[in-house]
């Protein structure tokens, strides 16, 4: 059992006996869907690492459509399954890459590398104790750090498959932005 102090940490959130409603039948599909993903990828695939056989699902829909809600759902579901997860804010991502890590070059080859980085040391941060050998790290509040995330890769080179405004960086595995389920 995770003590409730480590989930109010982890997945950024103050009432943890609030439990996620899905709206639709489509809701609560995508939440059960989202599930079998991440049994999936701790329990079979990847090793570990994410790349051409691992599923990158991203959640988008617009501002109120349950986006964040569903994610500290997943998050406190994560974590009493054992499964090490974190919910956190790209700007949290940003400042550790920049400040933690002394970086303002960020090869692509290492951005996979500073980022799991950041979830093992947010993880110790926030009290977690235990082995971390595959978790699930949810991104939230994109948007706002939008302008930075993009700054960020294009100082260094990064490559950005397609940009569509407003707001939404479309990378190999989806939208960074709205709420549907696209993997």
């Amino acid at each position: 059992m995770v003590n409730e102090e480590l989930i109010r940490s982890l997945c950024r959130t103050e009432d943890i006996t609030k439990q996620w409603e899905p709206l639709s039948v489509r809701h609560a599909d995508i939440f059960n869907e989202l599930k079998d993903i991440i049994k999936t990828y701790v329990e079979e695939r990847c090793g570990g690492k994410v790349g051409s056989d691992c599923i990158v699902p991203v959640l988008y829909g617009i501002f109120g459509s349950g986006k964040s809600t569903l994610s500290v759902e997943l998050c406190k579901w994560a974590l009493s399954e054992g499964i090490p997860a974190t919910r956190v804010y790209l700007a949290d991502i940003i400042k550790y890459i920049r400040e933690e890590l002394h970086k303002d070059e960020v090869p692509e080859s290492d951005l996979p590398n500073y980022i799991e980085s950041f979830f093992e040391d947010y993880l110790r941060h926030n009290g977690f104790v235990g082995e971390i050998k595959k978790g699930v790290l949810f991104i939230d509040e994109i948007e706002e750090s939008y302008e930075e995330l993009k700054k960020l890769l294009r100082e260094n080179k990064c490559r950005i498959v397609e940009e569509e405004p407003p707001n939404k960086i479309v990378v190999e595995h989806g939208s960074v932005f709205g709420f549907s389920l696209r993997v």
